[in-house]
C-alpha cells in the first residue's frame, strides 16, 4: 500500500528551477578556486610526510656489511596479516648459528601496523619512508631477501622508523597515568537471559 509523504512546506518559484542549490554549489566552487592550492604535481612534486610515517619495509645490516637478522621468527609470529615469510639456515657466525635462507613481505597483504618492527629484538626490520610500490603483476610484490636488502642499501642514510622510536620518539610519549585507574566492578547477569534450567 502507498504512503503519502506529506512535505512541510511548498517549493518555491526558486526552488523548483535549482536556483539557490546551484547558487550555493557556484558558492563553494569560487571558493575553492582562490584558496590555497593543494594538489601536488605528483611524480614531479612529492608529498611531505610526518615523521611517524609507515613506508616499505627494508632488512638492515649490521657490521661487516652482515644482515642483522637471526632468523628467530617473532616478526612474522606478531603480524596480524601473516604476510611474513622465514625459512632459516644455520651459519658458523660468532654472534649467531642461524640466518634467515629466505625473507619474504607480502606488500599487498601488509597492513602497515609496525608489530614486525616492534617485536624484532635485533632492530632488524625497519620501515622506510618509500611509498612507490607499483608493479605489473602480484607476483613481484612480495619482496624476498634481496630487494628487502637493497632498500637497505638505498635507504641506509635517511631516517626510519625502528624499534626503539616507532611511531613517536621516546621523549615525545606521555607517560601513562595509573593512579586514577579503579578496577572495574563486576558484571551482574543481564536481566532476562535465560539458563541451562528453563527459560523466561
Amino acid at each position: 500500500m502507498a504512503i503519502n509523504v506529506g512535505r512541510s512546506k511548498k517549493l518555491t518559484l526558486a526552488e523548483r528551477f535549482y536556483f539557490p542549490a546551484i547558487l550555493t554549489g557556484m558558492k563553494l566552487t569560487l571558493r575553492h578556486m582562490f584558496s590555497k592550492k593543494i594538489t601536488l604535481q605528483y611524480p614531479e612534486e612529492e608529498r611531505d610526510f610526518l615523521p611517524n610515517y609507515r613506508g616499505v619495509h627494508r632488512l638492515n645490516k649490521g657490521e661487516s656489511d652482515r644482515i642483522k637478522c637471526v632468523a628467530c621468527e617473532m616478526c612474522a609470529s606478531a603480524c596480524p596479516a601473516h604476510c611474513i615469510t622465514i625459512k632459516a639456515t644455520e651459519v658458523d657466525w660468532e654472534d649467531r648459528d642461524k640466518i634467515p635462507k629466505i625473507f619474504e613481505i607480502d606488500e599487498l597483504k601488509c597492513i602497515y601496523c609496525g608489530y614486525c618492527v616492534e617485536a624484532c629484538p635485533k632492530d632488524a626490520i625497519s620501515m622506510t619512508r618509500l611509498y612507490h610500490m607499483v608493479d605489473r603483476n602480484r607476483e613481484d610484490m612480495v619482496f624476498g631477501l634481496d630487494k628487502l636488502l637493497s632498500i637497505y642499501d638505498e635507504t641506509k642514510d635517511e631516517k626510519t622508523l625502528d624499534g626503539e622510536d616507532f611511531g613517536v620518539g621516546d621523549e615525545q610519549r606521555r607517560p601513562v597515568d595509573l593512579t586514577s585507574w579503579q578496577k572495574p566492578a563486576p558484571v551482574s547477569p543481564a536481566i532476562g537471559t535465560t539458563s541451562a534450567g528453563g527459560g523466561h
